[in-house]
């Protein structure tokens, strides 16, 4: 599984290099582009970069991160 978050502020990568590197990802994987973030979410906002992993971590495990029954 892959999960790619690139900040939409971003001013390292900014946003017209975004559509190269999601054109070479895997076809199963999940590209975000959160609001109001830069090169670092992970540091900017830790509590949307967490929702959105434990979100696809959930999805991966079909709903078991949030009670769903297999």
């Amino acid at each position: 599984p892959t999960l790619c978050l690139w900040g939409e502020r971003d001013g390292v990568l900014p946003a017209s290099a975004a559509a190269f590197f999601k054109r070479h990802l895997p076809a199963h994987a999940r590209f975000e582009i959160p609001a109001r973030l830069g090169h670092s979410p992970y540091l900017e906002r830790p509590d949307v970069v967490a929702r959105r992993i434990v979100g696809f971590v959930d999805a991966c495990l079909g709903g078991l991160l949030h009670g769903a029954k297999r």
